[in-house]
């Protein structure tokens, strides 16, 4: 009879520091940054980009006879389409301005070097259930390009840098502690500055250009705050960027490779 009391006593010890442990192993589940959402819980990433633009379309300045537009001569108006060439024996009146008329040469290719631009973009949760993770994302690019098209004495040079500004939504699914697979889409904001000139014309022009995005990715965590991210993106932009001497349509492929941080 003391022999089994003991052995009920020992029994019943055993199970206590069983009980004990089990709260502490959940607890180190939930340690884990990636099953957690707080407003600290962010990703942050920083990598280059490669974009293809498309052929930019360039036009040369006029460098024969320049028209005069509005303007009247012999009581009759004449509009830009007129095409009336100054003639010093038929003096205009009025307001006048002199203005050149722009011929396209051909298309110029920006080639691979001017299609690098920087990346930035943070990821700040906002929803988790299991292995799947919903971010507010935003994010940051930063492109400058330059081309040049001789034609036939013709020299047309265009300069660009552009901003592309994200607002978005990313979802994100774990594999296992070191792969994820991201979905993403949002509404973009794309910053233009063009700097154009042509025999002797210059045209430049700043413009807001709004777009959307989606991208698909694959990121792989080192440990739990460090690791490496590819994306391939697509990106729509609803209306050319132009001056007198350029067109260029901004909708384009894209890929990504940057270091991934989390905190």
């Amino acid at each position: 009879m003391k022999k089994i009391t003991i052995l009920a006593c020992i029994l019943s010890f055993a199970g206590l520091l069983r009980a004990q442990e089990a709260p502490a192993a959940e607890t180190a589940v939930s340690d884990e940054p990636f099953n957690q959402v707080t407003i600290w819980d962010f990703v942050f990433g920083i990598g280059y980009n490669y974009r293809k633009f498309h052929k930019v379309k360039l036009f040369k300045g006029s460098d024969v006879a320049t028209y005069y537009v509005p303007g009247t001569r012999g009581g009759g108006t004449r509009g830009p389409n007129d095409g009336v060439p100054n003639d010093p024996a038929q003096p205009w009146h009025g307001d006048e301005e002199v203005y050149d008329k722009p011929v396209h040469i051909g298309n110029a290719d920006f080639g691979s070097r001017e299609c690098f631009g920087s990346e930035l973009n943070i990821g700040i949760p906002c929803f988790r259930h299991d292995a799947l993770r919903i971010d507010g994302l935003f994010g940051f690019m930063f492109y400058e390009c330059d081309t040049k098209l001789t034609v036939v004495g013709a020299r047309t040079e265009y300069d660009m840098q552009l901003q592309t500004y994200d607002v978005g939504a990313k979802a994100s699914y774990k594999f296992n502690d070191h792969l994820t697979a991201s979905l993403s889409f949002g509404p973009s904001f794309n910053y233009t500055s063009l700097d154009t000139s042509s025999n002797g014309h210059r045209s430049d022009k700043d413009s807001l250009k709004v777009g959307c995005f989606a991208a698909a990715g694959l990121q792989f965590w080192f440990n739990k705050y460090i690791g490496v991210g590819a994306d391939i993106r697509y990106d729509k932009v609803f209306d050319n960027v132009t001056t007198r001497y350029s067109d260029l349509n901004l909708d384009t492929w894209n890929t990504d490779l940057k270091f991934l941080f989390r905190f």
